[in-house]
């Protein structure tokens, strides 16, 4: 009877340690996700402020029927598509590359991420 007690115990001390873990695991994922939409909100709006911006000005209208319908003035789709769509696509390789190589750097080289203490350093020293 004792044992059949213990083995209840430990059961149940299982499945609240599994339920825990999934709620943890739950709470983690949601999190990552809200994070990935986030950032992939800002870069769409970053993508259509920077095809905006420019010397000769293109109303967001305009640019969207030159994204996806690809209709417009010949002047109009050049600037998009010849200008200012590369420009973006090199910015993005570009700093996917450079955190890339930041992360690979911190990864081989075992360099540790700054402290609060670093940082209240270098303002001491100012």
């Amino acid at each position: 009877m004792a044992e059949n007690k213990e083995n209840r115990l430990s059961e149940n001390e299982i499945t609240a340690d599994a339920i825990s873990y999934r709620n943890e695991n739950l709470r983690r994922r949601s999190r990552y996700i809200c994070v990935f939409a986030a950032l992939a909100l800002a870069l769409i709006f970053i993508t259509v402020l920077n095809i905006n911006t420019g010397n000769v000005h293109i109303p967001l209208h305009r640019i969207l029927n030159i994204l996806f319908l690809k209709t417009g003035s010949a002047k109009e789709i050049n600037i998009i598509w010849r200008i200012r769509m590369p420009r973006i696509l090199m910015a993005a390789i570009l700093g996917g590359g450079l955190s890339l190589s930041g992360f690979c750097c911190r990864l081989f080289l075992r360099i540790p991420l700054p402290g609060r203490m670093c940082w209240a350093y270098h303002q001491e020293q100012r």
